[in-house]
């Protein structure tokens, strides 16, 4: 009878002490007592029944009324009844050493549970927002499944900026996810250590060269040395920081003397001073100079290709010629230049017999490999000068 009150088992959780409520049974010879498992419910020893049933001024009785035997002499053994219905929560979170970080650098976020928990990441794996500067990233779930500790990652890309340190979000970010210990508990994924970490700094902006590309410098042999300053012009967004360029390679045929140019960067357009390539003489191949260019913590790289041409051999054009005044000679020819990649210019000149060291161009055509000259009243030097 349960009109005054209903019967209940106690028995004890962990410390606490909880009823089994009378839920049926009346009328036969087995009554059937539950509890609710209710969140924070936790026995890991098994649980322990008390020795009698708790009226609670109800009644239980036979047919004829004769009050029913309330101890429980014979319980089964209840050790392997275990409650586990708290939620694991995050204790502690280690996050990456004060510094400042560079684009393709890893930040690394640990996030320490109360227990063992396994992360079911579909559809989609969790996250955790970042904020740096103005812009919002995620760190992504990356491992730990099994333990207590999960880690979180975010690779800074380029364009990335935070020189006041970053800021993580109060909360993880399930999409869909879900997070549960060993016995379906879902994670509690409050954050308490959130908020900005100003020793955490972010620089993914790096100098960029104004002409990205690797760049080919053809050299004659013997040739003057070659101003390399205005190929390693560089743009950078932030005023006030150290640009630096370094010559990490130089290559073998010739030499750069100076090897490193600094100055405070201006925010935007600059250009290095004193770098000069200068080619050892009679050699010719090819030098690979590297050069590396760094705002102290970004770095960009380019690479000159310097191929130094073969000089020209002298070459002789046809033998002197006999005519008569006012007569034109015959075409005046030499051979075929070689060497130095084959591209050529030819330029022919012409001084007097006695004024054999003040050479002028040729009048008409004087740019093919052969010359036809006009007529001649008075002795002439001709030449064919090849450059390339």
């Amino acid at each position: 009878n349960t009109t005054k009150g209903i019967q209940a088992i106690k028995m004890a959780i962990g410390r606490s002490v909880k009823q089994a409520l009378y839920r049926n049974g009346t009328g036969s010879n087995a009554l059937v007592f539950s509890y609710i498992i209710q969140p924070g419910d936790e026995d890991t020893n098994g649980i322990t029944l008390h020795s009698a049933i708790s009226l609670n001024n109800g009644a239980i009785a036979d047919v004829l009324n004769n009050p029913a035997p309330i101890l429980l002499n014979t319980i089964d053994n209840t050790d392997g009844i275990l409650i586990d219905a708290v939620s694991p929560v995050i204790n502690n979170l280690t996050v990456p050493v004060n510094r400042l970080y560079k684009s393709g650098d890893t930040l690394n976020f640990i996030f320490h549970f109360s227990e063992k928990i396994t992360v079911h990441a579909q559809p989609a794996a969790p996250t955790v927002s970042l904020t740096i500067g103005t812009v919002t990233q995620y760190l992504h779930y990356t491992s730990g499944t099994g333990t207590d500790q999960l880690l979180f990652s975010y690779i800074v890309q380029k364009g990335d900026q935070d020189k006041n340190g970053i800021r993580l979000e109060s909360s993880v970010i399930l999409n869909n996810s879900l997070i549960r210990d060993i016995a379906g508990n879902e994670a509690l994924t409050n954050i308490k250590k959130s908020g900005v970490f100003a020793g955490i700094q972010v620089d993914g902006i790096a100098p960029c060269f104004l002409v990205s590309t690797d760049i080919n410098i053809p050299v004659c042999e013997n040739g003057p040395a070659i101003i390399l300053d205005s190929v390693l012009t560089v743009r950078d967004e932030e005023s006030g920081e150290l640009i630096s360029w370094i010559i990490t390679s130089t290559g073998y045929h010739g030499s750069i003397p100076n090897k490193v140019y600094s100055f405070s960067s201006n925010g935007k357009t600059m250009l290095p001073n004193g770098f000069t390539y200068v080619p050892f003489s009679s050699h010719h191949g090819s030098d690979t100079i590297l050069v590396k260019v760094s705002d102290g913590v970004n770095f960009i790289e380019k690479k000159l290709f310097i191929t130094i041409q073969p000089g020209l051999p002298h070459g002789i054009i046809e033998p002197s010629q006999i005519i008569c005044i006012n007569q034109t000679p015959a075409p005046i020819s030499g051979p075929v230049p070689i060497g130095n990649g084959s591209l050529f210019a030819c330029q022919w000149e012409t001084a007097g017999i006695d004024d054999s060291l003040n050479f002028k161009k040729a009048p008409g055509t004087n740019d093919a490999q052969a010359y036809s000259a006009l007529p001649l009243n008075n002795h002439t030097w001709f030449r064919r000068i090849i450059r390339s």
